[in-house]
């Protein structure tokens, strides 16, 4: 017979939330290869998108929990200004080990 333990189900709660940090702050392996999660082609509102690259790569990194971001915004759409912003932007969003902005032109 199994005897009830007191507040039995706070501690699988508090278990299985320890558990799961544990779990999700290591990146899944696969053959011996880390596996990460990003996206390579998003837009902005500088070309065709929406929000600006400081709000996709904060997105992307502090919302999300990806691990990486690429901005492809079309290129014949940017100023000066805004392809200097969104460079800036990647740069500033990256950390090693923790994500990488990239951007393509």
């Amino acid at each position: 017979m199994i005897r009830s333990i007191p507040y039995k189900r706070e501690l699988a709660v508090v278990f299985g939330l320890l558990l799961s940090s544990v779990i999700y702050a290591q990146h899944p392996s696969i053959g011996g290869y880390h596996v990460y999660y990003g996206n390579l082609h998003n837009h902005t509102s500088y070309s065709d998108g929406a929000g600006t690259p400081y709000q996709a790569y904060s997105y992307a990194k502090d919302i999300s929990g990806l691990d990486f971001l690429g901005l492809a915004d079309h290129a014949d759409y940017l100023t000066a200004a805004e392809w200097a912003d969104t460079k800036a932007q990647a740069n500033s969003s990256s950390a090693d080990g923790i994500f990488c902005g990239l951007l393509w032109i």
